[in-house]
């Protein structure tokens, strides 16, 4: 089964710098994703999805660490998503959600730390009812 889902989080990224100084960047991000779940078993549904998103951002505390390249405050950048997860039936009108997945922006700025070579990307899991 193939679904079309789209979805608008509010996140924070944050963490230390290599001074030990601590820095976080608000981030919104919008994004459409494919899911596609190999089995539609009526209590227990794996499934994984892929994406492109719009990712809002702008470092609320920057860190102390100088930049090895110009680095922007705040912006906005694609992104994109893909991970897999599991749906499982709690009852007929309620189901549990857990997923896990990777998200690569196709920006290096959003840490106000540019080196220049790499872009910026994390792991994320979800958990719904």
């Amino acid at each position: 089964m193939i679904d079309l889902e789209a979805g608008v989080g509010y996140g924070r990224l944050a963490g230390e710098d290599f001074l030990n100084n601590y820095w976080e960047t608000s981030l919104i991000p919008a994004d459409v994703r494919i899911l596609l779940s190999p089995f539609n078993l009526k209590s227990v549904s794996p499934y994984g999805y892929a994406g492109i998103g719009y990712l809002k951002w702008e470092v609320t505390d920057k860190p102390v660490s100088i930049s090895p390249a110009p680095s922007k405050a705040d912006g906005a950048d694609l992104y994109s998503p893909i991970g897999m997860g599991i749906e499982m039936q709690l009852s007929n009108s309620l189901l549990l959600d857990i997923s896990g997945g990777y998200n690569y922006v196709f920006s290096d700025d959003i840490n106000f730390y540019n080196n220049k070579d790499s872009r910026t990307s994390g792991a994320n899991d979800g958990f719904g009812i």
